[in-house]
């Protein structure tokens, strides 16, 4: 049964709730950089076919890159505020719902992951990004899954003490019961390093294969030598903003 209780201490202090109060503003302005250079592409795309360019298909294989890199970005940031409210939460119900929020992210992250990673290790040679990066990663996960048992235990989670609620309350409750919330933040600190990895494969795909489409292109062509020269100062501030790199949330 669940019990209602109020803990001594959060997990957290305020230093570094702090933190990861300038997490969000750094990804923030990461994902409107995303944003920006993702709709200059469209535009370029749209001048391309105009012209019938054999750049055209490069440009979709791009966005769907961008498109992918973005929805990490937005993963990192659902995760910053989930941690935070982990690390800052009283209340036994407070903690449940950001772990189980937490869980569902796991869930959700892997899975859209493996649903693109044929693409990002086809990727990788057309981009000069690291396969072997990639292969490293393909392991890492392998293993959190099978530690945090992702199949069966997280799965169970998403689809019964997250989604479905309605269909059987009373299977809720008895998940909700026995629910280990130290196991999960655990689980939530550990995919930390998981989530970083994806987004510095993601991200360097998508800037070195938008640097090889801007310089193998014939800006003969109508408008795109304008959008291009902005595509690259985009291309630039991606590169110079690694936000993952330098503030990667401590576990």
């Amino acid at each position: 049964m669940l019990q209602e209780y109020m803990k001594d201490f959060p997990r957290g202090d305020r230093k570094e709730l702090k933190r990861l109060d300038a997490f969000l503003s750094i990804a923030t302005d990461h994902l409107n950089a995303l944003h920006s250079s993702l709709s200059l592409l469209r535009n370029l795309r749209g001048y391309a076919e105009e012209a019938n360019s054999d750049i055209v298909s490069s440009l979709k294989e791009i966005e769907v890159q961008g498109a992918f890199n973005t929805y990490l970005n937005l993963c990192f940031l659902d995760y910053t505020v989930i941690y935070k409210n982990a690390l800052s939460a009283i209340h036994l119900w407070e903690d449940i719902h950001s772990l189980r929020q937490g869980y569902l992210l796991i869930y959700e992250a892997l899975k859209t992951y493996q649903s693109h990673s044929k693409h990002l290790k086809d990727m990788c040679s057309k981009a000069q990004a690291s396969e072997i990066e990639f292969l490293n990663l393909s392991r890492k996960i392998k293993q959190f899954k099978k530690h945090f048992d992702y199949d069966n235990y997280i799965s169970k989670i998403r689809n019964y003490a997250i989604g479905h609620i309605e269909k059987d309350p009373v299977n809720f409750f008895i998940n909700i019961s026995e629910f280990d919330e130290e196991q999960a933040f655990t689980a939530l600190k550990e995919f930390v390093s998981i989530l970083v990895d994806m987004q510095r494969l993601s991200e360097s795909i998508y800037v070195n294969y938008t640097r090889t489409i801007m310089a193998d292109a014939s800006w003969e062509l109508a408008g795109i030598g304008e959008r291009a020269a902005e595509i690259n100062e985009l291309i630039d501030a991606l590169n110079q903003q690694p936000f993952i790199q330098r503030n990667e949330p401590k576990k």
